[in-house]
């Protein structure tokens, strides 16, 4: 399959877990989100490496669909692949910088048992 053809599988995936978000099905949208991350990775894994603008916005999509589907080990592992052995330009390099710094974020205040109502953000 083509670039083309993964990623409209990502971004039909992505509706469908933004639908389920809306109504309050929050397992389900994960489980599309995760799915839309892999179509995304196969995305990313179609484009030769002189689409280099393409293969940043790939990458970070892969990385960030993750993220949503609350899957942060996955999401760590795509970014530092990305990070260590893919030529990303710099705007890709610091988004997915910042999306594992969110989720060693997240996962602190997790594990410090922290909880923010919605009143105190």
């Amino acid at each position: 399959m083509s670039w083309a053809e993964h990623h409209r599988d990502t971004e039909r995936l992505t509706e469908a877990a933004e639908t389920a978000l809306r109504e309050g099905r929050a397992e389900a949208a994960q489980e599309f989100y995760s799915q839309a991350s892999d179509c995304e990775r196969l995305a990313f894994e179609a484009l030769t490496p002189e689409k280099v603008r393409t293969r940043g916005i790939s990458a970070v999509g892969t990385v960030a669909l993750a993220y949503k589907a609350r899957n942060f080990t996955a999401a760590q592992e795509l970014a530092y692949r990305f990070l260590g052995k893919e030529a990303l330009p710099p705007f890709a390099v610091s988004q997915l910088r910042n999306i594992v710094q969110t989720i060693w974020t997240e996962e602190a205040i997790a594990a410090a048992g922290v909880k923010f109502s919605k009143d105190d953000i």
